[in-house]
């Protein structure tokens, strides 16, 4: 199932890129370099692709709770925020060391909103127009290009945004 997954994500970001052409309102490719350009600005110091050790020195992991991961091929961490419009955030984390990514890359982070519509300015401002939403239970999807050798994908589901890179040997390797 998984593998099925995984094949039919790699068809579908490729596809996407090949047959969809974004318009003016949507960001046509996310520096992943400079943060600002698509996480909140709480974050502004953490990026995607980031390596474990260099989160512990924005982060200090002994105030984060450890998540548990039925799964070898990452760990995770959750960081109570409590501001005015973010409840928390998942830091995920490659955990296979022996892998290509031996410097455990953060390639998934869950920022969980309090208030749905600053969840919706955020994905928007950030975003531009979604590539595919549903307005019967108020998700959308974004697929992004970026400066890396990796696609973002962007979902915004009940009151979290998931922002997932498809980094090579992580979780959501579209090589796998």
């Amino acid at each position: 199932m998984k593998v099925a997954l995984k094949i039919f994500l790699t068809l579908f970001v490729f596809l996407t890129s090949a047959f969809y052409t974004q318009d003016n309102q949507h960001i046509v490719k996310i520096n992943i370099d400079n943060p600002s350009e698509y996480l909140p600005e709480y974050l502004i110091d953490i990026y995607i692709g980031m390596p474990f050790n260099d989160f512990t020195n924005i982060k200090d992991t002994m105030f984060l709770q450890k998540v548990k991961s039925d799964s070898p091929e990452w760990f995770a961490f959750r960081e109570e925020v409590n501001d005015n419009y973010i409840d928390h955030i998942i830091y995920k984390f490659d955990a296979t060391p022996d892998s290509i990514n031996n410097l455990l890359p953060l390639y998934q982070i869950n920022i969980f909103y309090t208030e749905e519509e600053e969840l919706n300015r955020f994905a928007f401002k950030k975003f531009g127009d979604p590539l595919f939403e549903n307005s019967d239970d108020l998700s959308a999807r974004w697929i992004l290009k970026t400066n890396k050798n990796f696609v973002l994908i962007v979902k915004k589901e009940n009151m979290k945004v998931k922002l997932i890179a498809t980094i090579a040997g992580a979780e959501w390797d579209p090589n796998d």
